[in-house]
This record gives C-alpha cells, structure tokens and sequence, in this order.
C-alpha cells in the first residue's frame, strides 16, 4: 500500500523548501566568484517523484526520498568537478 501526503503536510513541506531555497540564493551568491566551493540547490529532486517521499510533517525523508536526494547530490558534485565517476567494473 502506498501512502501519499496529506494536504497539510504539502502545504508544510512547500513552506519549508520556500524558505531553503531562498537562503540558497543568498548563500550562492556569496560564493560566485569562488571557483573551489560547489553551491547547488536539490530542492526540486524530488518534485516528479510519484508517491511517498517524506516520513513526516516536518520534511523528513524516508528511505526513497534520501535515495533521491542522495543522487542528486551526487550529480551536483560531479558537474561541479569535485567528484569524478568511475567507469562500471564488470565481476569477473
């Protein structure tokens, strides 16, 4: 059974991100002209997601929501050339 979020929960979750993502944009902004420091927002990782990401009303992910997130931050680091993906290993 899947459980989806409540209205009430939505409306707390957006609230929250709202405000993350407007401290991103002045912290982004004090770092522009460092070239070592990655600044990337993975606020909206998870606005296609279907079902249940959160694990309750004050935007803690469960399990697939930090798998998501996770990936995300991955991907951030690696256009940011901080990390660097290594080729698949095929098992011998």
């Amino acid at each position: 059974m899947m459980l989806e979020n409540s209205p009430k929960e939505i409306k707390i979750i957006k609230n929250v991100y709202g405000h993350f993502r407007k401290m991103y944009g002045e912290t982004s902004n004090t770092y522009k002209d460092q070239t070592n420091v990655c600044i990337a927002d993975v606020s909206r990782s998870l606005e296609s997601e279907k079902g249940r990401v959160y694990s309750d009303e004050k935007a803690h992910l469960n399990a697939k929501g930090n798998a998501i997130v996770a990936q995300s931050l991955r991907d951030e680091l690696v256009k940011c050339g901080i990390l660097e993906l290594l080729p698949a290993q095929n098992p011998s």
